[in-house]
């Protein structure tokens, strides 16, 4: 089954304010489970003013600073 646009609510009332870490795995008919994904989110802190970020992919060897007007 395709899954890509399935909804998983989750409650994270319980969580402190600050940054977190999600993993999602699944697991076919057969037993096998898949690669586990993560995702880092943030939950209520103070709103700060960001004019750049860098971003990276499997190692932090090319910097990339970005400003933000050009994403509308």
């Amino acid at each position: 089954s395709n899954i890509s646009n399935v909804a998983i609510p989750v409650d994270i009332t319980a969580l402190s304010k600050g940054f977190h870490t999600i993993y999602l795995r699944s697991r076919d008919d057969a037993g096998a489970w898949s690669i586990t994904n993560r995702w880092i989110f943030v939950k209520d802190i103070a709103a700060v003013n960001t004019n750049k970020f860098e971003y990276f992919i499997d190692t932090d060897v090319l910097l990339f600073f970005c400003d933000f007007s050009l994403f509308t």
